[in-house]
């Protein structure tokens, strides 16, 4: 089973070095790296840290659809080779950790993909709570349909890749409760009544049984 590298959003976080770091250990690798919209490093200094990697480009759909044209536009001009749409996050779920801690970028930090003010920095919730999510819900359109994704495809000469999938009941009600399903315990059923062949999971998972059912 080819594995790769998720989107992973402000990686400067964890690496003084951040996702350029990721992406020459994906390449030492021989791997794909999934460089996200939200990232620490602009895609296009990822793109020099390792000029011969594989890159895919991972986007939002703003609110402000001429926000992500050029995203798109410039992940075309740097060699991505894909684009990975992510629909399961206009509305963040509840994420606890990121509530209690006050998540938000520290100083000397920004979203390296945008110049405009309002788009680079995630900073504390007014009252507290995640800056995250608040970036999240002023910014990310939360009315997708699959007239967006066709919009997409017909702006870009690159495929897309829809992630966040799971089932519509799922990704309305329970997303990132801890009673959701995972994602390889409704893989048998999406193989048996889809006609898609092939799936991509990103995540981490808790034992080798919950690989099985992508092995197998």
């Amino acid at each position: 089973v080819p594995i790769g590298i998720a989107p992973s959003a402000m990686q400067k976080m964890a690496h003084p070095e951040g996702e350029a770091a990721t992406a020459r250990a994906a390449r030492d690798a021989g791997t794909l790296m999934i460089v996200s919209t939200i990232a620490t490093t602009s895609l296009e200094d990822v793109r020099e840290a390792a000029p011969d990697g594989r890159r895919w480009f991972q986007l939002y759909v703003y609110r402000d659809r001429d926000v992500t044209r050029a995203l798109v536009q410039r992940a075309e001009q740097a060699g991505y080779s894909a684009l990975v749409l992510t629909v399961d996050t206009p509305y963040f779920g509840q994420r606890l950790a990121d509530v209690r801690n006050k998540l938000a970028l520290p100083p000397g930090l920004k979203m390296a993909n945008f110049k405009e003010a309002d788009f680079q920095n995630v900073a504390p919730a007014a009252g507290g709570g995640s800056g995250l999510s608040t970036y999240a819900s002023a910014l990310f359109d939360p009315s997708l349909t699959w007239k967006d994704v066709d919009w997409l495809k017909s702006i870009t000469h690159l495929p897309v890749i829809i992630k966040g999938i799971l089932r519509v009941q799922v990704s309305r009600v329970v997303r990132m409760l801890r009673f959701c399903q995972a994602f390889s315990e409704e893989l048998p059923l999406l193989l048996q009544t889809s006609k898609f062949s092939k799936y991509l999971t990103s995540g981490g998972p808790l034992g080798f049984t919950q690989l099985l059912p992508v092995w197998f």
